[in-house]
């Protein structure tokens, strides 16, 4: 009986860690530039959060605080912060600034904070991934990219993501696929068939070099097509 008492006990002290206002509320939105500078902008119920960084760092909880000093309280908290976010730019680890937005007085009890990692990766970057420690299952991840497009990732909390696109042509894996080889691959695939005119006496001949050149060409990744037109 006492160890099921205990267990109560601890599932109630941590019930604010898994207070449903933070489901849904958690949301990041991180724009890349082709200087390389980069913001994530990430959507945070602020009571939650300041929650979860004590636990984190193991500091003593807080209690009845105002808002202003809960703000700061999480400003504090800013390492810790960021040792549970971890941003990486083409298999590069990022070391971002921490900013921390409380929502506007007055606006909404229920509105949420806004904190900001911002930094600077190489130009023109092509995909990266996002472990956020902070939030409870889901949540939407949209990445805006230099030339102003956009995508949106669902990725889960706690766990490093897939890699996310930021530049166009992206093979599986974070590959950037150059455009100009896109662009040859398009024209490659629209090419009409090349015709080779021989006569009879000579079609075995030149259909014998055409296998070998065929080969000759596979083993540089490459493929032919050939039409033969026989007069």
């Amino acid at each position: 009986m006492s160890r099921l008492i205990a267990a109560v006990a601890i599932v109630v002290a941590l019930a604010p860690v898994a207070d449903a206002h933070d489901i849904g509320v958690t949301q990041a939105v991180a724009t890349f530039h082709s200087d390389g500078r980069y913001q994530i902008e990430i959507s945070v119920d602020p009571d939650a959060l300041l929650t979860r960084l004590e636990l984190t760092s193991g500091v003593t909880m807080s209690a009845s605080l105002t808002s202003d000093e809960r703000d700061r309280r999480i400003d504090a908290l800013r390492d810790t912060f960021l040792e549970e976010a971890r941003v990486i730019v083409d298999g590069r680890v990022q070391e971002p600034e921490f900013q921390y937005k409380p929502a506007p007085p007055a606006v909404n009890l229920q509105a949420p904070s806004t904190v900001t990692l911002s930094g600077r990766t190489g130009p023109d970057p092509i995909a990266w991934t996002f472990e956020y420690e902070f939030a409870m299952g889901w949540f939407q991840v949209e990445t805006r990219a230099p030339g102003g497009s956009a995508r949106a990732n669902w990725i889960e909390g706690g766990k490093l993501s897939p890699p996310m696109s930021i530049a166009d042509h992206l093979l599986p894996g974070g590959t950037k696929y150059p455009k100009r080889r896109a662009e040859q691959a398009d024209r490659a695939e629209q090419a009409p068939p090349l015709q080779v005119r021989v006569r009879s006496v000579v079609g075995p001949v030149v259909l014998l070099g055409i296998v070998a050149i065929t080969r000759r060409g596979r083993g540089r990744n490459r493929s032919y097509r050939f039409g033969i037109v026989q007069k």
